[in-house]
């Protein structure tokens, strides 16, 4: 989104706010968050499975923090529709509830910095901005770095724009590796067939160009996994670009591997554990995430093919499996209830729920059975959904 629109909407907001002080009116925000109903299609990403599924309790984890959150009048005049998860809500923070004023002081400190990113024309990475605020007397604003993110989240609501629009950036954690040479807006070149690969920039959305010669793109969930085909020289082996988000993958990774499955048309597989959260991790990059459920169009890749590893290929392979741990069953009930447009998908759940296994498992068949044989196997037989 353009700048110039940003900064003209947090500047109307602000404007908004002096006037109703000025009136000796409470001031008070309100923004539309996305709905459960937007949301029961997408996996947690990162940010929002540390904050406890908030799709799951929006609304708890909303009035906790002082946010009123409303049905909108819009649709009041339908029960039937109003008493189901189609409802369009709105949250406001309302100064004049003692529990909102640390999160409305929040917000307002957010848009202040936002506001001078967008002016100058830079970027800062949300860690940096905890750090400044525990600094001096807005500490009590951010008692961690969750509540900062929850916080940027709010204000993408606010403003109507993804987050990643605001200049308050994560820190990159993706790594990527093969024959790939990004360009940068700013004329900088990552080129990422380099021992050990290269950090993926933040955020993806600034790349010019894309140079490859690679045959398709292998995405793995963790970086054990990742360093391990590296130590093998897997990506020149296989012609293919490996990229890791090390686990739930951040909007710079996703951003990369949207762009090289949409611009570049190569293949994209995923390698994941064979347990609930590796599923959910393949659904995060595969159909998006619940805190940028409006902005999927720039993040969710829906031609990723699911690789591995299935829970059905345990037995045959001959690889032990652990049970279910409570998180991971409460996981998988949670995948059960969503309709992720997968085929086999429910039949590999079913199966799942007999016991699990890590990638590191199918590895350990022999030292170099993963490279040599698993994944090219599998690729050139097309099993994969």
């Amino acid at each position: 989104m353009c700048s110039r629109i940003l900064i003209d909407r947090i500047e109307a907001i602000v404007l908004m706010m002096l006037t109703e002080i000025s009136s000796g009116i409470p001031p008070i925000i309100a923004y539309s968050p996305p709905t459960v109903n937007d949301l029961q299609s997408f996996a947690d990403d990162e940010a929002v499975h540390e904050e406890a599924h908030l799709a799951d309790s929006q609304e708890s984890t909303e009035h906790s923090s002082g946010v009123e959150e409303r049905a909108d009048p819009q649709d009041s005049n339908n029960p039937a529709e109003s008493s189901t998860s189609t409802v369009h809500r709105t949250s406001s923070i309302d100064f004049a509830s003692q529990r909102s004023r640390v999160k409305l002081a929040s917000v307002m400190t957010t848009l202040a910095r936002v506001h001078r990113l967008l002016i100058s024309k830079s970027s800062q990475t949300r860690r940096s901005l905890y750090y400044e605020l525990q600094g001096g007397s807005t500490a009590s604003l951010a008692p961690d770095q969750r509540y900062v993110d929850r916080v940027v989240h709010v204000v993408a609501n606010l403003l109507e724009c993804p987050s990643w629009d605001l200049g308050l950036l994560t820190t990159a954690k993706g790594l990527a590796a093969g024959n790939l040479v990004l360009t940068l807006i700013s004329d900088d070149r990552i080129n990422f067939n380099s021992p050990g690969g290269a950090l993926i920039p933040q955020i993806a959305s600034n790349v010019t160009s894309l140079r490859t010669r690679a045959d398709f793109v292998l995405v793995v969930e963790k970086d054990a996994i990742f360093q391990k085909l590296l130590e093998q020289d897997f990506p020149q082996a296989l012609n293919c670009i490996l990229i890791t988000g090390k686990g739930y993958p951040d909007v710079a990774t996703r951003m990369l591997v949207k762009l090289l499955s949409t611009e570049l048309a190569l293949p994209v597989y995923a390698l994941v554990d064979a347990d609930p959260f590796g599923i959910e991790i393949m659904c995060t990059y595969r159909f998006g995430s619940i805190s940028n459920a409006r902005h999927q169009e720039s993040l969710a890749c829906p031609e990723m093919q699911w690789l591995g590893v299935h829970p059905s290929e345990l037995f045959p392979l001959g690889v032990q499996i652990t049970q279910l741990t409570t998180m991971d069953i409460a996981k998988l009930k949670t995948l059960e209830r969503r309709s992720y447009p997968i085929k086999n998908l429910q039949q590999e759940l079913d199966i799942l729920s007999r016991g699990k296994a890590e990638i590191e498992a199918i590895a350990g068949v022999s030292h170099t059975f993963l490279a040599k044989a698993y994944i090219p196997v599998k690729i050139g037989a097309k099993d994969f959904f």
